[in-house]
C-alpha cells in the first residue's frame, strides 16, 4: 500500500488539496526539497498504521521425531539404560 493511501489521501481531489495545504503547491513535480521535507513529514502525522512484520513461525517437529528425542533424553540421564 502506498504512503498516500495509508494516510487516508486515497483519491486525486484530496491529495492535492493535502498539498495545496501543506506546501502551497498542487503537484509533487513542482515540490522543492524543503517543501517536499514537510509534505513527507506531514504525512507520518496522519491517520497511518503501522506495517504488519511477519511473525516468525513456529517449528512443528513431527511426533516421531519428538519421541526418539525423548527417548535419546531419557538413556543419557540413565546412562545408557532403559528403566520400565
Amino acid at each position: 500500500m502506498s504512503a498516500k493511501k495509508e494516510a487516508g489521501l486515497d483519491t486525486d481531489k484530496k491529495y492535492r488539496a493535502f498539498l495545496k495545504k501543506i506546501a502551497g503547491v498542487s503537484s509533487s513535480k513542482d515540490l522543492t526539497e524543503d517543501q517536499a521535507a514537510a509534505v513527507i513529514e506531514a504525512m507520518g502525522g496522519l491517520n497511518r498504521k503501522p506495517r504488519e512484520t511477519k511473525a516468525k513461525k513456529k517449528i512443528e517437529i513431527p511426533s516421531v521425531l519428538r519421541l526418539r528425542l525423548g527417548i535419546g533424553r531419557m538413556l543419557r540421564k540413565n546412562n545408557g539404560k532403559i528403566r520400565a
